[in-house]
């Protein structure tokens, strides 16, 4: 990461009071970079299919355990929406600071994006 900004550095100081110098010239590309770079890519969109499957809800009563939150979340989908979604591993877990008058937002991990979409689709129901 370090050796990508100082390249972006040094690329920079190519182009001075509106004038553009010579850049270095490396006809083919280190395999190392390329390798990093290709790393970095899939790295990214691994992130974004993972935080596609999330979904937080607000207003959701706080159990004791995340099992309960877990619960108490299959219910309301059980309850009212067209999807019985699985959550993934048990992963409930809720957000921010313990304000005793207002529960957190708890952020849910499902299975797939599909399930995902489909609460979000029908949370206006609610």
């Amino acid at each position: 990461m370090k050796s990508d900004i100082e390249s972006l550095k040094s690329l920079s100081g190519a182009v001075n009071n509106n004038k553009v110098q010579s850049l270095p010239s490396d006809p083919q590309p280190s395999r190392d970079s390329d390798k990093r770079l290709t790393m970095i890519v899939h790295r990214t969109l691994g992130d974004v299919s993972r935080r596609k499957r999330n979904v937080v809800v607000c207003g959701l009563p706080e159990g004791q355990t995340p099992s309960d939150d877990r619960e108490a979340f299959l219910q309301l989908c059980e309850a009212y929406m067209p999807i019985k979604p699985v959550v993934q591993n048990n992963n409930c877990v809720r957000l921010g600071k313990n304000i005793s008058d207002r529960p957190r937002r708890l952020l849910v991990r499902l299975e797939s994006e599909e399930a995902a979409s489909v609460i979000l689709k029908s949370a206006s129901a609610l």
